[in-house]
């Protein structure tokens, strides 16, 4: 995306702000307490993600990520030639990216995070490799990871990732792959789709293709910080906006370009569109079958500091009374949104919450 000028001269005040966001951190950050990130370097990254995401509009954010196939490019050409790997054009404009064999026991097949404005970034690869090695570590299982990349908004309005994410579905249990074979799992805005999706398989969405036929429940759900509504109405926004790396105010920024363009651009269209975008609102007959019919192991994860936190909760306080559904969910103390991925990118030592991630998938993928 093209900047404009106002764009660009935006860029020296963003560096300032930065600047001066530093210099209070290094001065102030030792003093945080409990109210602080764990660690002082997550307290520094996590106010200059913040100072970022909070100064810099959508058109100056995409100009700088680039693309998701471009990170996908940067990764792979660091990886040993032994690393097996390919991509798919699976409809509806949609790539699935390959980190192993075809022929894996089985698949973690990932939708990525990012307000559903940002790229894939070499930090889920990273992510999901790691998650890989850790299976394989903990219980001798190859799987592969399937990263799903889609169109991102504004330039594709809802339900384009919606649809992009069902044709990606589809292909792979119309290739041959057994959905018991399959994991699906996505960090915030792409957890997001997940749910759009789920909520198709068990109430298929006018608007969108059929969904696919599965012939046995998926082998589980990893939900990282998913996004579970449109509202920002929950305490922990207003606890939590000063402490998570995405602030209140970026939150309905990200959310109000999601909606926009589309059909649920108002409160009206929303409504009408039922409870697709907004899992949280679902009454608790919307979700009945879920565990026969799409996933009966589920692991969930929030983050204390994050904004999402108290959404998270209640969402999962949902899915716990959900017959024959078996949910983990871990809240991580003083944790922010899609920390996982935060400290993957960052290359810190691996966290409870990853720890526990590992178990899980390693338990679900044991042979």
């Amino acid at each position: 995306m093209s900047l404009t000028l106002g764009d660009k001269l935006k860029l020296l005040p963003t560096v300032v702000a930065v600047g001066f966001t530093l210099l209070y951190k290094f001065i102030f950050g030792p003093l945080r307490g409990t109210n602080g990130a764990k660690t002082f370097d997550r307290e520094v990254s996590n106010a200059v993600t913040r100072t970022l995401t909070n100064w810099l509009n959508v058109r100056q954010l995409q100009h700088i990520r680039g693309s998701s196939t471009a990170a996908w490019e940067k990764w792979i050409s660091t990886q040993p030639a032994e690393v097996e790997h390919s991509t798919e054009l699976v409809g509806e404009g949609a790539k699935l990216h390959w980190i192993g064999s075809k022929k894996a026991t089985k698949i973690l097949l990932h939708l990525h995070g990012g307000g559903y404005i940002l790229p894939l970034s070499v930090g889920h690869m990273k992510l999901t490799s790691y998650l890989r090695d850790g299976v394989k570590v903990a219980n001798g299982t190859d799987i592969s990871v399937v990263i799903f990349e889609y169109t991102r908004a504004p330039q594709a309005p809802y339900p384009t990732q919606f649809r992009q994410f069902n044709a990606a579905l589809k292909h792979l249990v119309e290739s041959g792959i057994s959905p018991s074979n399959i994991v699906i799992s996505g960090d915030s805005a792409g957890a997001h789709i997940a749910l759009c999706v789920i909520s198709h398989l068990l109430h298929p969405h006018p608007m969108v293709d059929p969904p696919p036929v599965l012939s046995s429940p998926l082998a589980g759900l990893l939900l990282i910080s998913p996004r579970t509504t449109n509202a920002l109405v929950s305490q922990s926004f207003t606890e939590n906006t000063n402490n998570d790396t995405l602030s209140k105010e970026t939150l309905n920024l990200w959310i109000s370009t999601f909606r926009a363009n589309s059909h649920i651009a108002d409160d009206e269209g929303l409504e009408k569109d039922g409870f697709y975008t907004e899992p949280l609102r679902a009454p608790q007959e919307w979700w009945d079958g879920l565990a026969t019919k799409v996933a009966n192991k589920v692991f969930i994860s929030a983050g204390g500091h994050e904004c999402f936190k108290d959404d998270i909760i209640a969402f999962s306080e949902k899915w716990k009374q959900c017959s024959g559904l078996d949910v983990t969910r871990v809240v991580e103390e003083r944790g922010i949104h899609d920390s996982p991925l935060m400290d993957t990118d960052a290359g810190r030592p691996p966290t409870d919450l990853m720890k526990a991630i590992v178990r899980w998938l390693a338990d679900i993928a044991r042979p």
